[in-house]
């Protein structure tokens, strides 16, 4: 049997998430492009307790 292997790769990149009534984001736009409007390659989550980083990768992981 002739078994052949694929190598996949996925090049997803962000460009801007926009929340409506989510939790505690009542009207938020999240753009991750620079002043050239080139996509960012390195995103960080940071922020005090309580400012939603959770929120925001629970509303990332779950399906529409």
């Amino acid at each position: 049997m002739n078994e052949q292997k694929y190598k996949v790769i996925f090049n997803m990149k962000i460009r801007k998430i926009q929340i409506k009534n989510y939790k505690m984001f009542n009207d938020v736009t999240l753009d991750f492009t620079d002043s050239n409007g080139e996509t960012l390659e390195t995103i960080v989550i940071a922020g005090l307790n309580g400012a939603g980083k959770t929120s925001l990768l629970q509303l990332l992981s779950t399906e529409p």
